[in-house]
């Protein structure tokens, strides 16, 4: 069982098992592992019809789509009923760090730094695009660690990903801001960057106006939650928790 990103996962897992179930949104995924009727709401959560069933994805963003597939078609082998599948899934809640919603006064802050590598970093990215296009988007990003050789030319590729999309101010730190300067390029008013979070901060709030979608995403040796006490102060309340989506 295997999702249908990358292709050469695919490609391979199919080199190693031809009977291999594939789950995703594409021609490379089974036809019985792929969402029907698709339906997105605001904050970015889809619903779809799977085996006669309407599926109801808790997280938000298409990346979620694929990972209740792959759920689901696991569900299906065991012989799990799909209505008892489907209603499973309606439960599963976010582990700490991984995609949480926090609200902050207006401000929506995704809290999605526990781990980062550019898979990881676009999927993120495409969660924030599917929030509504009225509301203003800023992605905070801090280093993908761990890349060895080809870290440079992978953070320049999320980066100018980044700007790519319909995301109103990137907040480049670390690998992300050596990448911004060696840019330079058309889109470069769209970025602020700074060595870490904490020199980043000041004119970030310089910025905000209080109501924007704010994408925290990070590796998890560079903590980048602790930078979520300055919003709080600046934004919010005593009723302000982290969580899920409320």
């Amino acid at each position: 069982m295997v999702g249908d990103e990358p292709p050469e996962l695919v490609e391979r897992a199919r080199e190693i098992q031809e009977d291999v179930r594939v789950a995703g949104w594409s021609e490379r995924a089974d036809a019985s592992a792929r969402p029907g009727n698709t339906a997105v709401d605001s904050l970015g959560r889809h619903a779809f019809d799977w085996q006669g069933t309407r599926v109801s994805v808790p997280f938000p963003g298409r990346h979620a789509v694929q990972d209740a597939l792959i759920a689901l078609t696991v569900s299906d082998l065991l012989g799990v009923p799909p209505e008892a599948a489907a209603g499973g899934l309606a439960g599963a809640v976010t582990g700490a760090l991984r995609g949480q919603v926090r609200r902050i006064g207006r401000l929506t802050v995704i809290v999605d730094c526990y781990n980062a590598n550019p898979q990881s970093v676009r999927a993120a990215l495409g969660r924030l695009e599917l929030h509504e296009a009225s509301t203003p988007k800023v992605a905070v990003l801090g280093t993908m660690l761990e890349l060895g050789e080809a870290s440079d030319r992978l953070h320049d590729d999320v980066l100018a990903d980044a700007l790519a999309r319909g995301v109103d101010l990137v907040v480049a730190t670390g690998a992300f801001a050596e990448a911004a300067l060696r840019q330079g390029g058309p889109g470069v008013e769209r970025v602020l960057a700074a060595a870490d979070w904490q020199a980043a901060y000041p004119e970030l709030r310089r910025r905000l106006e209080g109501d924007e979608v704010l994408l925290l995403k990070a590796s998890r040796g560079i903590a980048l939650e602790g930078m979520l006490p300055l919003p709080e102060q600046d934004f919010g309340d005593a009723r302000d928790a982290v969580g899920g989506e409320r």
